[in-house]
């Protein structure tokens, strides 16, 4: 299992290898570099989310530790699960329906701000 992961981590850096050298063509070395531009510009804004995101990925976990006893287990299940809800939608009808106020209150500020800094993103 260690090989298969060791395998496809080397496949993913070969490709992006690939990118290196196809900045030696005209066309392609135009895109190369603006996509390398964009990705160095969206580095702040990254870590803002990261910050916004384990923020309240963290609260959330609190809050849900003490209120279910099936809450989730870690605070990086608890990060996955408010971008599984928050930034995918990904959500069943009964997510919050016994969550507490501040619970709701909590996730509704995430969603406000996540996209607040993501609008700015794409406007930047």
């Amino acid at each position: 299992a260690d090989l298969v992961v060791c395998e496809a981590l080397v496949l993913l850096c070969v490709h992006m290898k690939l990118l290196y050298y196809a900045r030696g063509f005209k066309k392609l070395g135009v895109l190369v570099r603006m996509i390398t531009q964009i990705m160095e510009d969206m580095v702040s804004f990254l870590l803002v989310l990261l910050v916004i995101l384990f923020g309240f990925g963290l609260s959330l976990y609190i809050l849900r530790r003490h209120r279910y006893a099936e809450g989730p287990s870690s605070v990086v299940d608890a990060v996955f699960d408010i971008v599984d809800a928050g930034l995918y939608a990904d959500m069943t009808e009964d997510s919050y329906d016994d969550a507490g106020v501040v619970q709701l209150i909590v996730f509704t500020l995430f969603m406000g701000v996540t996209q607040v800094v993501l609008l700015n993103l794409l406007i930047a």
